[in-house]
């Protein structure tokens, strides 16, 4: 087992060259729809991440006695340039896994947006409600076929790996975790899904849905057309207005608005290119709820040539 390479800190408001012969990860987060602050993303999705790096590293240099490394994985990192906030961290070499390098950084673009008017937000929503409750149904009816499908596939993929290497399955964690998985303990989740699935169930989730939630949006427009300040300005009403203009207001901009879209989308395609010039070889985007849609309208408007990425990773949508 080779030894990883002690941490080399650099400082500047670029990020140097990768050291001769590290592979260099480009990782993008895409934060979602609502109020966002430019470093968030890069900061506090990045930190437990950071965490377990500095853990993984105490417990080598207490295990090896000899050659520490260090508890930092950060090579670098700069705020300096508001467009360009970044974080190079240092990923160790281990068995037969090269030294390399992760360079984090953000498509911050929740401060490119003009949110419409809640007049224009609440009707977009109206028109659309249906369709967002029809997709959260139709979602449910291929949920749990896709993760068993899953599942089952990862652990063919890893038996084939273990045999090839010689390995007992049940010494390997990953072959534990995806066991854990299939385990009866599911039986009750399973048939929750089941009964999702049902069109009937789902025809009546999407009945009742949509009639609440229009009759909840009418009388909260009609409160918000009372020209009564006290009103208007009711703890209640406020936070329905930022749910409204700043989350669904932000979807129809990044859906339906043509020049704020294409900007927003822009803003991802400067940062892969970015990432790109500083010698990554490969680009992970990483985005959260609405990320997701930014990043996937981003990748069908884009040849490969223009937007080299080489996964898309979601989560919380």
């Amino acid at each position: 087992m080779a030894a990883p390479a002690p941490t080399v800190v650099r400082v500047g408001d670029e990020p140097g060259p990768p050291l001769d012969g590290q592979r260099r990860t480009g990782v993008v987060w895409v934060h979602g729809i609502g109020t966002q602050k430019p470093g968030d993303s890069l900061f506090d999705w990045t930190r437990p991440i950071l965490d377990v790096f500095a853990e993984w590293r105490r417990q080598y240099d207490a295990d090896s006695g000899e050659d520490p490394i260090g508890e930092n994985p950060v090579d670098s990192a700069s705020v300096s340039d508001p467009d360009n906030r970044w974080i190079e961290v240092d990923i160790p070499g281990f068995g037969d896994r090269a030294h390399g390098q992760w360079l984090f950084t953000e498509a911050y673009w929740a401060g490119d947006v003009r949110p419409p008017s809640f007049g224009a937000a609440s009707a977009y929503l109206l028109g659309h409600l249906r369709g967002i409750i029809k997709g959260i149904g139709d979602g449910l009816r291929i949920r749990e076929d896709k993760r068993k499908q899953r599942i089952r596939t990862l652990s063919d993929q890893l038996a084939v790996e273990l045999q090839r290497a010689g390995r007992e399955p049940n010494d390997d964690p990953r072959w534990i975790e995806l066991s854990l998985a299939l385990q009866g303990r599911w039986t009750i989740t399973d048939t929750l899904d089941g009964v999702w699935k049902l069109r009937p169930v789902r025809w009546a989730l999407v009945g009742v849905g949509t009639v609440v939630a229009i009759v909840a949006l009418g009388v909260y427009s009609l409160l918000h057309a009372i020209p009564i300040s006290a009103i208007q300005r009711r703890v209640e009403i406020a936070a329905a207005d930022t749910f409204i203009v700043e989350w669904f207001g932000d979807l129809a901009v990044i859906l339906d608005d043509l020049a704020q879209g294409a900007a927003i989308r822009n803003r991802l395609v400067e940062r892969v290119a970015w990432l790109k010039r500083h010698d990554c070889d490969d680009v992970v985007l990483l985005a959260h709820s609405g990320g997701t849609i930014v990043s996937y309208a981003t990748l069908l408007r884009y040849p490969e040539a223009d937007l080299d990425v080489a996964k898309l990773v979601t989560f919380g949508e």
